[in-house]
Parts: C-alpha cells; structure tokens; sequence
C-alpha cells in the first residue's frame, strides 16, 4: 500500500524543518551572545516537532486505511456475515500495525539523515564537528588558520 500525500508531507516536511532547526542553532551558535537566548527556543520547538511526529504514528494509518465496515460493503457479499467482518478487522490490524511500522522506520531513516546532513555541513562550514566544539575557543580560529598557513609554507 502506498503511502498517502499526507503521510509524504509529514516524513518530508518533518525532515526538512528539523535540518533548518539544526542549522538555526549552528548559526546561533556562532553569533555574539545575545543570540544564544534563542537557542532554548529552538530547543523547546525541536522537542515539540519530534513530539509531534511521534504521535503521528499511530494516527497516521487511520487517515490511510479504509475501515473494516467500508471494506465489507465495497467487496464483500451484500448478506454481512460474522466471519467475513471477523476477518475484514483481522485485516485492518494488520495493516495497522503494518503501517505504523513503516512510518516509524522511515522517520527513523529520515531523522539519521538529518543528523548525517547536519554534521557534514557543520564540518565544512564551522572545521569541526559538532562535539568537538569545546575545542574552538572564541578568537583563536584565526590563530589556528595562520599557524596551519605557517606549517603549509615550511613544508613547501
């Protein structure tokens, strides 16, 4: 079963707010020290995000799956019988349960994507990565860039 545009959106739109959230806070992170106020925001909206995507799960197949009932109507003979309804919800839990399955995997995917993404940007764009930032003293990068010059040029 495929997914729904919904669903789409969601794995989309949830990836992609929490990589613009990542960067937000890199950015933050290297501007004066007002700016760090903003990070606990961020913080507070990343936690909420993650809630919200989380909690989608199990909501999420309710929007994608017919109902039992619907199902039984649309293909099944016009006498209902126990059985038949019996095995329609049968069915309808298994794609449940088969459903949420695939969208925790694929947010789960999408969320080691992010994480992936962001550390590589943080590499390229700030020289370190993201746990190392303890090492990167306020106005000595310029020091360290000139005695990597320096280094370079005996070497030459």
């Amino acid at each position: 079963m495929p997914h729904t545009p919904l669903g789409k959106a969601v794995f989309l739109g949830g990836a992609g707010l929490m990589l613009i959230l990542l960067h937000t806070a890199m950015v933050f992170q290297r501007t004066s020290g007002e700016s760090i106020e903003w990070i606990g925001s961020l913080e507070w909206i990343w936690w909420i995000l993650a809630a919200a995507l989380v909690v989608f799960g199990p909501v999420y197949p309710f929007t994608a799956l017919p109902s039992a009932r619907t199902i039984c109507e649309k293909y099944g003979p016009h006498e209902k019988t126990d059985g038949m309804e019996r095995a329609a919800k049968r069915c309808w839990r298994v794609a449940y349960l088969s459903l949420v399955r695939r969208y925790y995997g694929i947010l789960g995917g999408a969320f080691l994507c992010v994480i992936s993404i962001w550390v590589i940007n943080h590499r390229l764009l700030v020289a370190l990565y993201p746990w190392q930032k303890v090492l990167l003293t306020t106005g000595l990068q310029e020091e360290e860039t000139q005695a990597v010059q320096q280094a370079l040029a005996l070497l030459q």
